[in-house]
């Protein structure tokens, strides 16, 4: 009877263990294939905002010349 309530008390510790470690070698994995390369430059510069550099608007860059980045093509114009 003893031995198998520590059979049983065991068999449930192991279980949580194996579930935590399981959990979280997911966890590493998930992120492992989340995370943008870093030879990726479309990855780099996705959801990224620039500084309009007439009017000063935090917008996605429409146009881009040299190091100057423009919200819309009217900005551009006036450049």
């Amino acid at each position: 009877m003893i031995r198998m309530v520590v059979l049983f008390l065991g068999g449930i510790i192991a279980i949580t263990i194996l579930r935590a470690v399981m959990g979280m070698i997911g966890k590493a994995m998930g992120d492992l294939v989340s995370q943008p390369s870093a030879g990726s430059p479309a990855a780099a510069s996705k959801g990224a905002l620039k500084k309009c550099a007439v009017c000063g608007v935090h917008a996605p860059p429409h146009l881009t010349r040299g190091e100057s980045h423009y919200c819309s093509s009217e900005c551009a114009a006036k450049a």
